[in-house]
């Protein structure tokens, strides 16, 4: 019953201590609404272990329509490896706008209650994702932010073109 559903990734090079976190997400939409699926990815992972997580992801939601991996850091060398095997996975570039200012195009989304998220008493670990939502950008990492930000930007953009038909 959903009109599309799509995969965002934000990669990392390595997976040490302090580095930044692998997050990806899945998000449907139904008309106007998104969902953040359960199942999302943020954890500190090296290449292989990314590509792993993109695949179970991919496996886990297999009607999804794109898998947007942002084009900095692993990224490339991810899409260059998974596009042979992956259909729909596809570059996303940040663009010249801040991380504030591409948050910011998808606020209006949550200011009309259209985004919803998985319960907290079905899936606990929706506080640590919410809580570096809600920080941003005060947080240390926002690897989930750019995530959703790719996904619901996606989302909407399509939201105009009417149901996705997968064959």
């Amino acid at each position: 019953h959903l009109d599309d559903t799509v995969q965002a990734w934000d990669a990392t090079f390595k997976n040490k201590v302090n580095d930044d976190y692998v997050a990806g997400q899945t998000w449907s939409r139904r008309g106007a609404n998104v969902y953040l699926r359960p199942g999302w990815c943020h954890k500190r992972l090296s290449f292989i272990q990314t590509m792993t997580a993109i695949n179970q992801q991919r496996n886990m939601y297999p009607r999804t329509s794109a898998i947007l991996v942002e084009d900095k850091a692993n990224g490339p060398a991810i899409l260059d490896v998974l596009q042979r095997d992956i259909s729909g996975i596809m570059a996303v570039s940040p663009g010249n706008d801040s991380k504030e200012a591409r948050a910011m195009s998808v606020s209006p989304i949550w200011e009309a209650g259209q985004v919803y998220l998985p319960h907290p008493l079905w899936h606990p670990e929706i506080e640590d994702w919410l809580e570096e939502i809600v920080g941003f950008p005060n947080m240390q990492h926002d690897d989930n932010v750019d995530s959703m930000v790719y996904a619901i930007q996606r989302l909407t953009a399509n939201a105009n073109r009417g149901p996705v038909i997968r064959y």
